[in-house]
């Protein structure tokens, strides 16, 4: 199995004839890690040549649908190929209660389950540890403005993350969702920056990039005005950045 960052689905919050919704994929020493689970990642990563069994955790930036929709399905895959290991899900505040409801709907008792799923909340600063990767997360301000609905809603949480993830010699950023330069803090010596095209002019992008140095830019969570200009992407972020761009189909892999 070859080391690799690899995009299962690169669309933002609407699916194209082109893109599926956000997913992303690290490949190392065999294991397999899951960033965000947009519909249909399961599907997906096997057609990548991927074997589901591989995957060691997933990582959820915060519960639209777009970013959790095959998280039911992903489950299931793995009941019904017998998996064994315990499956890692780690999230925002408020990741437990939803995993387990998740669970319920769609019949998925954890007693049923030949493996446990292991949910983890998670916060700013705090780190996850396999050794072979460690990821640090950072909250960021996406959901904040359903905060508004919290008096109907009185279990509503607003948290989301963005992600460090620390590989051998690699500084990996993903941003998940995130507000207007909530990740530029974090982009010391980063070595590859995946950022989010949803909510975010392709100037910004390139500017932070490039006034933080990093070394190469992926483009992702293509809005679907964009969906068939990849070359006018790169055109624009070019004019505010000089360092490696990749701008991400569904399919693409990034060599670590």
């Amino acid at each position: 199995m070859v080391d690799e960052i690899f995009i299962l689905g690169s669309a933002s919050g609407v699916p194209t004839k082109n893109r599926f919704c956000t997913s992303i994929g690290i490949s190392v020493d065999r294991s397999l890690y899951l960033f965000d689970c947009g519909a249909p990642c399961s599907s997906l990563l096997q057609r990548m040549g991927y074997n589901p069994l591989d995957l060691k955790a997933v990582f959820i930036s915060h519960f639209h649908a777009d970013h959790v929709a095959d998280l039911p399905l992903l489950i299931q895959t793995l009941q019904l190929k017998d998996r064994r290991d315990v499956l890692e899900i780690l999230g925002p505040r408020g990741t437990s209660g939803k995993i387990l409801k998740i669970l319920e709907y769609c019949y998925l008792f954890p007693e049923m389950l030949p493996f446990k799923v292991d949910v983890r909340e998670v916060g700013h600063g705090q780190v996850y540890d396999r050794g072979e990767l460690k990821v640090q997360f950072f909250e960021n301000s996406h959901l904040k403005w359903y905060q508004r609905y919290s008096e109907n809603y009185p279990e509503l949480t607003t948290n989301a993350l963005g992600f460090i993830i620390r590989l051998r010699e690699h500084k990996i950023i993903y941003t998940g969702d995130v507000g207007r330069s909530e990740v530029e803090p974090y982009l010391t010596e980063c070595s590859i920056l995946i950022h989010e095209f949803g909510h975010h002019p392709l100037d910004e992008i390139g500017t932070i990039a490039e006034r933080n140095k990093v070394s190469k830019l992926v483009i992702t969570h293509i809005h679907p005005d964009w969906d068939e200009n990849k070359k006018e992407i790169e055109e624009n972020i070019r004019r505010y950045y000089s360092g490696q761009v990749v701008v991400a189909d569904d399919g693409t892999r990034i060599p670590l």
